[in-house]
């Protein structure tokens, strides 16, 4: 979700970096579109679709993503494969086919890529504070108009009419 703004389940995300090149290669897995999705759930976008709306280098549907990940790891004998914490229930656990496969040819860890992405979240930049600026000023908003509510449907109880002796205070009362 961080990395490609995706939210669709059950998707996987492969970035691959070489030394050749400045931009990584990003690989957007995602469910195909089944008949019960339609019946029962948004069902996710097509490949045309993902690919138009996010910032990847190439969306697949996720029975295709076991052959570019074997031919990302085909292309460089020995890398270091970074992955989510592998024993924690968050995150998805990796298909026991697939982590065989990466553990046969590379070098696996999931001890850096975890806490790599909290950092990256901490950088904001500036269409990203914006927004957070907008979330901001619309729950401000929103919880003025509640008190502002409570305060007028409570101005009428006077001490003695149960304020204070039967129940506390209500947020208008206090004004």
């Amino acid at each position: 979700l961080y990395l490609t703004g995706c939210t669709v389940p059950q998707s996987s995300l492969l970035v691959t970096t070489s030394s050749t090149s400045a931009d990584p290669s990003l690989a957007l897995s995602i469910p195909p579109i089944e008949p019960v999705d339609l019946m029962w759930s948004v069902p996710p976008p097509t490949l045309q679709a993902a690919q138009e709306s996010h910032d990847v280098t190439t969306v697949l549907h996720n029975a295709n993503f076991a052959k570019v990940f074997t031919d990302a790891l085909a292309t460089s004998p020995g890398a270091l494969v970074h992955v989510l914490p592998l024993r924690s229930t968050q995150f998805p656990k990796l298909p026991d086919d697939l982590l065989q496969l990466v553990q046969s040819s590379a070098q696996v860890t999931d001890g850096y890529l975890f806490e790599a992405l909290g950092r990256a979240r901490i950088i904001k930049d500036s269409d990203e504070i914006e927004l957070i600026r907008k979330a901001n000023a619309i729950s401000s908003r929103a919880h003025e108009t509640v008190m502002r509510v409570l305060g007028q449907g409570v101005r009428g109880i006077q001490i003695g009419q149960g304020a204070g002796t039967e129940r506390p205070f209500l947020p208008g009362e206090w004004l």
